[in-house]
């Protein structure tokens, strides 16, 4: 999987006419000819996101009871080192 520039490939596909002119003929854009068009679209790198692990309330062994992430909320624990909900990098202290 790869993350596309989705604003350059509208602006692209924006730029096509319904029918091109191929030798002298004109010919509707085929599914295949817009596949192509994605496939050479530019890709992003998605931004990082920082959070850490809340943790509330301990257990009377001392071990930590739930972990929740700073960012969404989602479930996790301190073995992870990032939130399985939203992908936040849990590297905050």
């Amino acid at each position: 999987m790869r993350l596309i520039d989705a604003d350059a490939l509208t602006t692209d596909i924006n730029s096509l006419k319904i029918w091109h002119n191929n030798n002298g003929h004109k010919e509707l854009l085929t599914p295949s000819d817009l596949i192509d068009r994605i496939k050479a679209a530019p890709t992003i790198e998605p931004p990082v996101v920082h959070g850490k692990w809340i943790v509330i309330g301990m257990r009377p062994c001392g071990t930590k009871l739930t972990h929740y992430c700073s960012i969404c909320g989602g479930h996790g624990n301190d073995e992870i080192n990032f939130c399985h909900n939203c992908g936040a990098k849990m590297t905050e202290e």
